[in-house]
């Protein structure tokens, strides 16, 4: 029996990357610079999750795939959870000018009533 001799099997090159996958360094440089500005400053945030829960405290540490926050407890937090990060400031929302405030408008729903008028 002769002994067959089996062919290199030739892997087809990758396609060259193009576009925002090729690379995910571009939108991870906004999100650290926004992160360690937050650490640099000791400014408190809200941490939105994507389940709804809300976070309040300070970040402490952050990588790659996790914050690490500082409030009434210690959290760690992965990224893929987080849905929205905004700073907490308590002297930036500005008061109302008086020419601006006005009486709170009521307004009821329900049944409308027919009011009977004259005979």
């Amino acid at each position: 029996m002769a002994a067959r001799l089996l062919r290199p099997i030739r892997k087809k090159p990758a396609p060259p990357r193009t576009g925002k996958a090729s690379h995910p360094a571009a939108g991870q440089a906004a999100q650290d610079r926004f992160l360690r500005q937050m650490i640099d400053e000791h400014r408190k945030v809200a941490v939105f999750l994507a389940s709804g829960v809300k976070l309040e405290g300070e970040i402490v540490s952050y990588d790659q795939y996790v914050i690490l926050m500082k409030g009434a407890l210690t959290d760690s937090v992965y990224k893929h959870a987080i849905s929205t990060i905004q700073p907490l400031d308590a002297g930036s929302a500005k008061p109302p000018r008086k020419s601006e405030t006005r009486a709170p408008t009521i307004v009821r729903r329900g049944k409308p009533r027919l009011v009977k008028v004259g005979n």
